[in-house]
This record gives C-alpha cells, sequence and structure tokens, in this order.
C-alpha cells in the first residue's frame, strides 16, 4: 500500500512540475491598453514675448497711484534691501575699534518701525533687543541715534508703518561701511605679469 501512495505521490510531483513548466513557457497576451498621447513640449517664449510678459509684472507691481507694491520685487529692491545697507552704513561711523572693539561675533539687534509717508522714509520706535551680545553703552547709543536720524526720500514708495529689525555685527556684516575700508585708496599687489604654470 506504501508503494502505492509514493508512486501516487510522485505522479502528482512530476503533473505539477509539468503544469508550471507549460505556464512559464506559455506566451502571454497582455491587454492591449490605450496610451494617452504625449502633450508637446513646452514651447520657449520669444524675446518679444518675453518683454511682454516683463512689461506686464511691472504694471501689476504698480499700484494705481503710481506707488510700486509693496509685495514686488521693486518694492524689496528700493526699500527692504536698500534700507538695511543705508542703515548699517550710517551705524558704521560711530564704529571705530580699538578700544570700543567687539568680538567677532558680537551683535546688536534693533526693533523698529518702518514709516514711509508721502516718500518720506524714516524709522521710530527703536529698541534693544534682549539677544543682543554688544554692551558697550556709548557704541549702542550711538548706533541707536543714527538709525532714529536716518531718513530719505522717495516718491515711489507707497505709505508704510510696519514692524521690523536690523541687525548689526561691526566685525563682521559692517566691515566694509567702515572707514578704513570705504576710504582706502591703495592698490593691492600687481599680478599683471605674473606668469602662471
Amino acid at each position: 500500500m506504501g508503494k502505492w501512495i509514493a508512486a501516487i505521490a510522485a505522479a502528482g510531483i512530476i503533473a505539477l512540475a509539468i503544469l508550471m513548466w507549460v505556464q512559464l513557457h506559455e506566451p502571454t497576451v497582455a491587454p492591449n491598453p490605450t496610451v494617452a498621447a504625449a502633450p508637446p513640449p513646452p514651447q520657449a517664449p520669444t524675446p518679444g514675448q518675453l518683454a511682454d510678459l516683463g512689461a506686464k509684472i511691472q504694471e501689476e507691481e504698480r499700484r494705481p497711484d503710481g506707488k510700486v507694491s509693496p509685495n514686488s520685487d521693486e518694492f524689496f529692491y528700493k526699500f527692504s534691501e536698500a534700507h538695511t545697507k543705508r542703515l548699517t552704513s550710517l551705524a558704521a561711523t560711530c564704529y571705530t575699534g580699538g578700544l570700543d572693539r567687539v568680538g567677532w561675533n558680537e551683535f546688536l539687534r534693533l526693533t523698529l518701525h518702518d514709516k514711509i509717508v508721502n516718500g518720506e522714509v524714516t524709522f521710530t520706535d527703536v529698541k534693544i533687543a534682549p539677544d543682543s551680545t554688544i554692551k558697550n553703552p556709548k557704541l549702542i547709543d550711538c548706533f541707536i541715534k543714527q538709525v532714529q536720524n536716518a531718513h530719505w526720500h522717495d516718491d515711489s514708495l507707497p505709505n508704510l508703518d510696519d514692524e521690523d529689525e536690523l541687525v548689526l555685527r561691526p566685525e563682521r556684516g559692517m566691515k566694509k561701511y567702515l572707514p578704513e575700508d570705504r576710504d582706502y585708496e591703495g592698490a593691492g599687489p600687481d599680478f599683471t605679469n605674473h606668469k602662471y604654470e
């Protein structure tokens, strides 16, 4: 009886192996999916189209009163970026180094209000932020006075009253505004006749 069971089991295994071999070598018929047509590649704009787009953006950035929009790139360059440079340059007149020199990483963070009224730019409510690391009272007072007294006029700027901050780093970000760098007239090394190998 055991021989019959072994023979039936062996026949079953052989049948299963044949079935698997047939299925593996049977050609499969894949369904024919409909392929969506790829969209055409985008065309590069012509110089005329770019000029029209630039004019449209400038037109949208201008308000009906002719002032630049506070959300525009033009406002960023004319005010946001410009006032940081102007205020840092004015504050640099206070920093003479010497005995008043501060550490490389020391800074003064000022909170302030930007005010623009009829094109007149001023700064009010100038205060020292608690995380400031410069502790020299004379230097701090001078920095604050320079920021408070700063003003200029630009008719293209809209009226604005906004909170802001200014970080002054005398030994880092302020270096290019210091008198020794600003008034430098010498020449560096002359490499014009040097032959590089």
